[in-house]
């Protein structure tokens, strides 16, 4: 079943609201992120060339999911990467080259929905 929501608010710890079903993704940003970097529920936008670790953290009517693997899947490769760190829903986030994409996020094997991404130009 597919179902809509946004993700990424500008905090150290981020939400999303809306999903059905009352599902959503916080996230713990644990690097340092540059001033040209937006997290909102609306988009995702990282410079060209930097990379931001972040937690993300599942949760299902306001009760953090424990054992639930998040997956996020960019539609386009080229623009926007995000690789799993070493532990559980750990992540890269980072710009490949400037343009836009589309983010896919999974709880275990089922999608709940997406997010524009956006990746803007070295300065």
């Amino acid at each position: 079943m597919r179902r809509s929501c946004w993700m990424l608010m500008p905090l150290a710890l981020l939400s999303v609201a809306g999903c059905a079903d009352d599902e959503w993704v916080e996230f713990r940003i644990l690097t340092e992120t540059p001033a040209e970097t937006v997290l909102q529920p609306d988009l995702v936008q990282v410079p060209e060339g930097w990379a931001i670790g972040v937690e993300a953290i599942p949760i299902e009517s306001h009760t953090r999911l424990e054992q639930i693997q998040v997956l996020f899947v960019p539609d386009t490769a080229g623009v926007i990467g995000i690789d799993r760190g070493l532990e559980m829903n750990h992540f890269v986030i980072y710009g490949v080259g400037p343009g836009s994409s589309t983010v896919d996020i999974y709880f275990d094997d089922e999608i709940i929905g997406d997010i524009p991404a956006r990746v803007t130009a070295r300065q």
